[in-house]
């Protein structure tokens, strides 16, 4: 999966920006930020959706219901608006793996 930092921030309150990190899935139909960090931007839902969920490390699938919120991108002088679905963890912990650091 490919990674970057990027600059978010909510529409409705100027300065309430927070660098974030950011996952690219071009495997994934959806965007999706986690609880947290929606909380710190103070992030309004704008509706509620049930969706299929398959968290990357999990085998598993569950049909959960789901905040969308907007999310603002920034970059340089344009900003970005994307719909993400509000979740509590992106990922699972990665365990059992040999890495070198």
């Amino acid at each position: 999966l490919q990674t970057a930092t990027a600059t978010v921030s909510n529409f409705n309150i100027p300065g309430n920006i927070q660098n974030a990190q950011v996952i690219f899935d071009t495997a994934s139909q959806r965007s999706y930020i986690s609880e947290k960090l929606r909380h710190l931007l103070n992030l309004p839902k704008l509706r509620t959706e049930n969706i299929v969920i398959n968290v990357f490390g999990n085998s598993k699938s569950s049909v959960k219901k789901v905040d969308v919120v907007p999310v603002q991108f920034n970059c340089g002088d344009k900003t970005i608006m994307i719909e993400c679905i509000s979740t509590p963890f992106l990922c699972l912990d990665i365990e059992n793996q040999n890495y070198k650091t």
